[in-house]
């Protein structure tokens, strides 16, 4: 299923606005759309997924930029990264972990580090421009689309609160 995915993104999708292209940064820089099109396929099949959801601050226009450039600086060949018109940057982890909590802790960490590098790359840091960010491992099957995805991280801040 993975490999469908990758496959049909044989062409680099150039953005025009960065003059990235998705496929050659290592990760795929993906659509909103995209993102909720691989999370129904995904969401066929009982396979564990990270997603790590970064919202920015900020007048609309600035965070759309932000976004856009946090999107086009992550670097990792197992994760999917998109951005929302409101500014909030999703990022999938979708390759191998280790079993357990453990597995789980290492994603998060791996996921940590290459946002908080995209951050960095896009002239940002930690502070004010961040409004939240959050985490959450699942199985595929349990998500099934964007807008549950999004529901399942609200959720869980929710209880954490």
């Amino acid at each position: 299923m993975l490999e469908q995915v990758y496959s049909e993104r044989m062409e680099p999708a150039a953005d025009p606005g960065l003059g990235v292209s998705s496929l050659s940064t290592g990760t795929a820089a993906v659509s909103w759309a995209e993102l909720d099109r691989i999370l129904k396929m995904l969401g066929q099949s009982h396979v564990p997924l990270t997603i790590m959801r970064l919202r920015l601050a900020g007048a609309p226009d600035v965070s759309r930029f932000l976004a856009a450039r946090v999107v086009a600086s992550v670097r990792h060949p197992s994760m999917l990264c998109g951005a929302a018109e409101n500014g909030t940057v999703l990022l999938l982890y979708l390759g191998p972990r280790s079993p357990g909590r453990a597995g789980g802790q290492i994603v998060a960490e791996t996921m940590a580090r290459q946002i908080f590098q995209a951050v960095r790359a896009a002239g940002m840091g930690p502070g004010p421009d961040w409004a939240d960010i959050e985490l959450s491992h699942r199985w595929a099957d349990e998500i099934g689309s964007l807008s549950l995805c999004l529901a399942a991280l609200d959720a869980e801040l929710a209880t954490a609160a």
